[in-house]
């Protein structure tokens, strides 16, 4: 039976990570933390972070303990075999990252590597218009415009490729298409809660969260009492549809960690200061949003690198490999 993170105490609640540096390197030298290790089936810790957007502690582990990170990491059959550097593409939400990456590792990745659909990190950074990492990608790191994926395709080929084609590449990671461009989660949370309004987790977008600001009153209340290492908090309006949805949710923690169903599903309306806060928050968001959607910037970038770099395609004498 393979040992997981997941099911390790010591590891499963990632408090470890709030450490200040000198108790965090402690604790890896203690525990031997293996940054390479599998959260769960075919899904590597450091996979398993970016997918759910958590750049920050990456990004700590890169510092820290770069010499102890194996750059070219996949991810297991059942996710595609993807390597860091392809996960890092498909990021959208984070502009910085897979720089500081590659050039830490610049010796060392194998940016032509393929997943299992035979695509490269190149093939994402096109299908999903990230023109500056295309532009890299071919011009510092000599990635190759070149190979074809298993449908017999360059990394060209899917410059304006269709909407089904971006959101399901957005998908393979768990990415929202819609969500507003700024956003930084896919969905709308309050200090680190999921938030259910009539029953549904809305999209980050300008409208949802002007709807949100709209709304008069708006009463919000606990529902999942949280638990750190295993199950977490749920806030949500108090509306049928939420609670109906919260109380199956919690029925089904309950039976799975064999605990009382009070001590998951509770009732409890949020003070008027904490939904003033919630209120300045969706104000503050509202104002950084840019009302245009990932989808959207994906096809600015397609315009973009077409624009700019549409040249250099797999007939361009010298920069194929």
């Amino acid at each position: 039976m393979p040992i997981y993170y997941c099911n390790s105490d010591k590891f499963n609640s990632f408090e470890y990570m709030s450490l200040p540096d000198d108790e965090l390197m402690t604790f890896i030298r203690k525990h031997h933390f293996n940054p390479n290790a599998f959260w769960g089936r075919d899904n590597p810790v450091l996979h398993c972070w970016l997918a759910n957007e958590f750049y920050d502690r990456v990004e700590r582990l890169l510092d820290l303990i770069p010499s102890r990170i194996d750059p070219n990491l996949c991810d297991g059959p059942s996710y595609g075999r993807k390597s860091l550097l392809i996960v890092l593409s498909l990021m959208v939400s984070n502009d910085s990252l897979i720089y500081t990456f590659m050039e830490k590792y610049r010796t060392k990745i194998d940016f032509d590597y393929q997943d299992a659909r035979g695509r490269t990190a190149l093939h994402v950074a096109i299908i999903l218009g990230r023109f500056d990492l295309v532009k890299i990608l071919i011009e510092e790191y000599k990635a190759s415009v070149s190979i074809q994926d298993k449908d017999g395709k360059t990394p060209f080929d899917y410059l304006n490729c269709s909407e089904e084609m971006i959101k399901n590449t957005l998908k393979s990671v768990g990415l929202e298409a819609l969500r507003d461009g700024e956003a930084k989660r896919d969905r709308i949370s309050f200090n680190g809660s999921a938030l259910y309004i009539s029953g549904e987790l809305l999209t980050q977008t300008k409208d949802n969260i002007k709807a949100l600001l709209d709304r008069e009153p708006l009463v919000l209340m606990t529902l999942i009492k949280g638990n750190t290492t295993k199950w977490s908090t749920g806030i949500g309006d108090d509306s049928l549809e939420t609670r109906a949805k919260s109380l199956a949710f919690a029925t089904d923690v309950a039976q799975h960690f064999k605990v009382p169903l009070k001590d998951v599903f509770v009732e409890e309306p949020l003070d008027e200061d904490t939904v003033s806060k919630f209120k300045s928050f969706l104000r503050e968001e509202h104002t950084t949003f840019s009302g245009v959607s990932v989808l959207e910037k994906c096809r600015e970038g397609h315009k973009k690198i077409e624009r700019e770099l549409g040249y250099l395609n797999t007939n361009a004498v010298g920069l194929s490999r």
